[in-house]
Formats: structure tokens, C-alpha cells, sequence
């Protein structure tokens, strides 16, 4: 007898009002967490997750919040445990493998005061810090960094790109950012004007410099250095290898060239001629509704 081929038997199934059966792995079986503490002063946060993103961000209030989406691919979702710790040293949120043998993937979102100072440290997954009013310090293997603030910031780096936009700068302020292969970039506006200090063997790239703009540079075998400006605070710029870029954003209508005047008498401009037989008519469409 020839046996049936699996998508008759579906149809049969679906045509009887039976569902067909299907697995469900750890794959789907996403898991959620979330806390909240309450967080005063300026205590230093110290944030570990080694198996994914890591987002953070700031409020007004004296409270903290987590979030975590955990996404397991062959392991169990239980194997990962998220902790909160308070130390000599301050208070340690890490994503923590129970059995070290966890595969799988776990995002974290953590919200903090505006002054409270960071140390993130990850892994593979991106790390991204904006609205920040106090110092941080961001460590990644391959993932890369996005930060936004208004205050020192250390990033390292092995191999993931970093992107620094600094918007306010103190004199006492130092930023280090640092990566073997992967590109820097850092932006500020034009009223901020840091020293910035960079060194690599890669490209180096300037954009919106105006005329006029402190800069020397250098060359020692294959390095390449630079300082741009002589601004309070200092961004240092390290990569072996990776592009060096400084993006400078001017004000709306500001300009990077001095402005050319015109000066005419309106009444001694040309007069438009009226229209003449044997001029060109040009049909303007009617509007249709």
C-alpha cells in the first residue's frame, strides 16, 4: 500500500478541524523581568551583562528601574538570574548564568537618576547611554558604544566602533576613548569646542572645522596625531587601526566661510518686460479637487 506524503495528511487534519500539533522550544518561551529600587545621592552603579544589549537612561526621580528580555536559545530561561547587589563599593545590577552553560540571548534597560556616575560593562551586544549628567565608564569586547553626555566619559573597546556626542564640557573634564580596530567618532556643537587629542594608524577625518580652527597634526611612521582647538576639557582618541572622526555642528545659519554682502538699490534693478505677441505662452494646469 503507498503511504500518503505528509501534506495530505495535513490537508486530512485541517479539513476534520484538527490543528496540527507543533513543538514549542526555548526559542519561544521569551521571558521578561523588571524591579525598581529606590536610588539616592550619588552612588555608583555598576552594570554586567555579558550576554547582549544594554540600554541606559535617565529620570528626574530618585528611583531606578530594570528591564530584561531574556531569549533563550537551547538553554532554559531559569539558568539566567538577574541580580541586585549594594556593595562597599555601590550597587551591582549583573546578568548572571546559573549554570554556566546558558545559550541565549538577554537584553537589559536600566533607568537611573540624572547624577548617579556608571560602570557598564558588556560583551558582544551594543551598549547605549544618553542623557547623562554624570561620569561613566563603558568596556565592550566587540560590542559597539553610543553615548550621549554632558559629562567624562571612558570607553574601551577591543574591536566594536564608539560614538561619543559631548554636549557640554568643564575644564576639569578628560574623556578616553579607546579601541584596537574599530572607528571613534565624536560630536559637539560649536559652542562646546573641547581639546581634542586622537592618535591612529587609520583615517583621520575633520567635518564642519571652521576657518580658522587650531589644529596641528603629525606623523610618526605609520601613526597619525592630531590636536584640534584649545578648549577646556580634553576627549582623547585612540585607535590602532580604526578611523579617527570629529564632527563639528554649527548653528543654523551659521557658516564656516565669512559671509558675502551685496549691496544694490532695488529701484535700480532691471523691470520685468510685459508680455509681448510672439512670446511664448505657457499653460498652467487647472487645479483639480
Amino acid at each position: 500500500m503507498k503511504r500518503a506524503s505528509p501534506y495530505v495528511l495535513l490537508l486530512w487534519a485541517l479539513a476534520a478541524g484538527m490543528a496540527p500539533a507543533a513543538s514549542i522550544g526555548y526559542a519561544d518561551r521569551v521571558t521578561t523581568y523588571t524591579a525598581s529600587f529606590e536610588l539616592y545621592g550619588e552612588v555608583l552603579v555598576h552594570v554586567h551583562n555579558p550576554f547582549g544589549d544594554i540600554r541606559v537612561r535617565t529620570t528626574a526621580e530618585a528611583k531606578a528601574s530594570i528591564a530584561a528580555v531574556i531569549q533563550p536559545l537551547t538553554s532554559n530561561p531559569n539558568d539566567i538570574t538577574i541580580v541586585r547587589e549594594t556593595k562597599a563599593d555601590g550597587v551591582h545590577v549583573v546578568v548572571q548564568d546559573v549554570t554556566h552553560s546558558y545559550r541565549g540571548r538577554v537584553d537589559l534597560s536600566i533607568v537611573v537618576p540624572k547624577p548617579t556616575p556608571l560602570k557598564v560593562i558588556g560583551k558582544d551586544g551594543q551598549v547605549q547611554a544618553k542623557g547623562l549628567s554624570a561620569p561613566i565608564s563603558i568596556s565592550t569586547r566587540t560590542g559597539e558604544i553610543f553615548v550621549a553626555s554632558a559629562k567624562p566619559v571612558q570607553a574601551t573597546t577591543e574591536t566594536g566602533e564608539i560614538y561619543l556626542h559631548l554636549t557640554s564640557v568643564a575644564a576639569a573634564d578628560q574623556s578616553q576613548l579607546t579601541t584596537n580596530t574599530g572607528d571613534i567618532t565624536v560630536r559637539f556643537s560649536g559652542t562646546v569646542s573641547p581639546t581634542v587629542v586622537g592618535q591612529t594608524t587609520g583615517q583621520t577625518e575633520f567635518r564642519g572645522l571652521a576657518e580658522g580652527s587650531e589644529k596641528t597634526t603629525g606623523l610618526a611612521g605609520n601613526t597619525k596625531t592630531f590636536q584640534l582647538g584649545k578648549g577646556p576639557g580634553i576627549v582623547n582618541m585612540k585607535s590602532q587601526a580604526g578611523r579617527l572622526t570629529v564632527q563639528i555642528d554649527r548653528a543654523p545659519g551659521g557658516s564656516t566661510s565669512p559671509p558675502h554682502v551685496i549691496k544694490k538699490n532695488l529701484q535700480e534693478l532691471p523691470r520685468t518686460q510685459p508680455w509681448r505677441e510672439g512670446d511664448p505662452i505657457i499653460e498652467v494646469p487647472k487645479k483639480t479637487r
